[in-house]
């Protein structure tokens, strides 16, 4: 099932109850997001994104105001991923930069080798051939 496929409702239940397991591509993702506003910003820019039913994830990646005061006065976001803060927080207002930030740091932090390809590429007519080395 695609991230656009899901009702609003049962999209919002889940990522803020037990996550979502945000397929992408290389990296499994179990996402967690207890921003409301940001919900609706997640739906509409990963909305072709699939979704799986394993409990396998690469890794937990978490966006949550970074204490309950911070939902009301002067309101920030911030990460963890793998239940540890890395990035500070953010205003409010910056929290799907704060979602990005926080999946391709995610990737780098854990793996990056299936990401690194010694190759030559070849183009021509529009059509490309990658040579690996």
């Amino acid at each position: 099932m695609l991230i656009g496929q899901c009702s609003p409702a049962r999209l919002a239940r889940q990522l803020r109850g037990e996550g979502l397991n945000l397929d992408t591509g290389a990296f499994g993702t179990r996402l967690r997001i207890d921003v409301p506003e940001l919900i609706d910003e997640f739906a509409a820019v990963y909305a072709d994104y699939p979704v799986f039913n394993d409990d396998i994830c690469d890794f937990r990646v978490r966006i949550a105001a970074p204490s309950p005061l911070r939902r009301f006065i002067r309101p920030q976001v911030t990460s963890w991923i793998d239940g540890v803060q890395h990035i500070e927080p953010l205003p409010a207002q910056h929290s799907l930069p704060c979602l990005e930030s926080s999946l391709n740091l995610a990737v780098a932090l854990h793996d990056v080798a299936p990401l690194v390809v010694h190759a030559a590429v070849l183009e021509r007519d529009g059509r490309a051939l990658v040579m690996p080395a």
